[in-house]
């Protein structure tokens, strides 16, 4: 086996320094003035936008998918070739863990640099990327431009759809270690390999005029205190400003290598990242504050939370929201919603998936525990009607697919449909034992929210009232008297643990808490108040 990965990786270099690219086969240098470096790029491969300041400096993808097919296993897969530049500091070596530091609330946890080298940085990314059953093939030392060069090779060859082949070149820098990986499928090896590695050796250093990436990650992690907690929260000031520093520093580093082609412009609520034209992006911002104002309006008693700004990156296509998807950062104190220009046009999952998140969002900042603790006829009904929202005409609508209105119209046929009593009263187990159960509860959302019982002036209340007194109750469950030997998590996974067995717990309640709910919602109730809900309903979905 030994003798199999040194013959490898002799292949490798030998590629990488006597076989040259063919004329015309190179792009314009990439220099990056900040970091000191320089390499060429294959000809008509995109630059794709990274978030400044990480370990990942630059990505740039193939102009070209390559299709594998296996005929035997009954499998078929596309790929499109991508080279990335990874920069590590030496100081990273030293600065293995996290850092954690105490504060008036409890401690707070900074991760450092995973990864001292870019082989360790290959096998711990290429693990959390999932990609499939891998193993080093290659690794052989050189030097390219007066650089002291390891060269790597990652045969991926279990559970993957098409074998992959990845080639990280180490730059040993001054300071730093320089990093060029790229993907490739095995098949596409022959015409691919020379035309990459001949690109990696043309890769040189030189005296950089900024910073190199720091060796903490940047993620912080609060694990709060619960006694601390009680004696100090947050207040709402500290909780805004908190807020817009991260979306700021976000913006900042968004902004210090926006590539060519891409822009930045602000609405009320929203900053838009976008590479697609202005039309689309100043209709998207609209879009994204009228969805914004109707959640205020019909939604705004949740919480008394902040809801900050979100940043909107917005892709020319939805090639490069892929390439974009598998590399970004994210956080919570700065939320950012992906999405792009569907240039296809058969589709609106794109206009969905940026619903979806901006109520999530919002909901988490007003009130994140009523979204973690809401019912679930409410958190998929609402979730899913929430999805259906187009602008038109200048205010927010609702629609359904086509195919779940038929699925609805087949189930009243087939006498199927809940009642509304049902969705009060049934637990998620007994819930989801029902045909269409997801369906069925965006179907009475939307009666709820849109349809004849938003005006009656007997049933509009309902649904309000309902949530306003699931917000008592979780409330009361919060202010109960603390558990004096809680002992305070002391990592992140501690906190997720903690923090599920909470959600866990109040599941384990859903019955007290559904019969509570039923009993203050709705009191003085008779059977025919329930009869004319439920004649209504059905009228609804006629």
């Amino acid at each position: 086996m030994k003798g199999i990965a040194r013959a490898a990786a002799a292949s490798i270099l030998a590629v990488g320094i006597l076989v040259g690219v063919p004329p015309g086969a190179r792009a314009d240098s990439h220099r990056d003035e900040k970091l000191g470096y320089s390499f060429q790029a294959p000809a008509k491969w995109s630059s794709i936008p990274v978030d400044p300041g990480g370990f990942l400096a630059a990505r740039f993808q193939s102009n070209r998918e390559y299709e594998f097919n296996d005929v035997k296993g009954n499998s078929w897969t596309r790929h499109r070739p991508y080279i990335e530049v990874v920069v590590i500091p030496y100081a990273a070596k030293d600065a293995a863990g996290a850092v954690v530091e105490k504060t008036d609330t409890g401690i707070k946890v900074t991760r450092s640099a995973p990864w001292k080298d870019l082989k360790e940085y290959m096998d711990k990314v290429y693990q959390e990327r999932r990609i499939g059953g891998f193993h080093f093939s290659g690794e052989e030392a050189g030097t390219v431009g007066g650089l002291k060069v390891r060269m790597l090779e990652i045969t991926v060859d279990k559970l993957v759809e098409g074998e992959r082949r990845i080639f990280g070149w180490e730059f040993a820098g001054d300071d730093a270690y320089y990093g060029l990986v790229a993907e490739i499928l095995v098949q596409e090896e022959k015409r691919l390999k020379p035309e990459i590695l001949g690109s990696f050796s043309t890769f040189r250093t030189f005296a950089r005029k900024g910073a190199l990436p720091g060796t903490r990650t940047g993620e912080e992690i609060e694990i709060v205190d619960p006694k601390k907690e009680a004696a100090r929260e947050i207040t709402p000031e500290e909780m805004k400003k908190k807020r817009q520093d991260a979306v700021a520093r976000a913006l900042d580093r968004l902004k210090e290598n926006l590539p060519r082609g891409w822009t930045v412009s602000e609405s009320p609520n929203f900053i838009a990242v976008s590479h697609a034209d202005a039309k689309f992006t100043k209709e998207t911002l609209q879009h994204a504050e009228a969805l914004r104002a109707w959640l205020e309006k019909e939604l705004g008693f949740a919480g008394s939370g902040y809801a900050g700004k979100v940043i909107l990156r917005i892709c020319e296509d939805q090639k490069e929201h892929e390439a974009i998807q598998g590399v970004r950062n994210w956080s919570w104190e700065a939320p950012e919603i992906l999405t792009f220009k569907d240039r296809d046009g058969w589709s609106d999952w794109h206009i969905e998936a940026v619903n979806r998140e901006i109520y999530r969002i919002w909901m988490r900042d007003k009130n994140e525990r009523l979204l973690w603790g809401l019912p679930r006829w409410i958190e998929f009904g609402l979730g899913d009607y929430v999805e259906g929202a187009r602008l038109k005409g200048g205010r927010i609508e609702f629609k359904a697919d086509t195919w779940e209105s038929v699925e609805m119209k087949n189930l009243r046929r087939a006498e199927s449909l809940l009642t509304v009593r049902d969705f009060f009263s049934l637990t998620s187990e007994e819930l989801w034992k029902v045909d269409s159960a997801t369906t069925q509860t965006q179907f009475f959302v939307q009666f709820l929210l849109g349809g004849a019982a938003a005006r009656s002036p007997k049933l509009r209340p309902v649904f309000t009232d309902y949530l306003k007194n699931m917000i008592f109750l979780l409330d009361s469950e919060a202010d109960g008297p603390a558990d004096a030997d809680a002992k305070a998590p002391q990592n992140e996974e501690e906190e997720t643990r903690q923090a599920q067995a909470r959600r866990d717990a109040w599941r384990r309640k859903e019955r007290e808490v559904l019969d509570r709910l039923m009993e203050k919602t709705f009191a003085g109730w008779t059977d025919r108040d329930w009869d004319v809900f439920q004649s209504a309903y059905r009228q609804f979905l006629k």
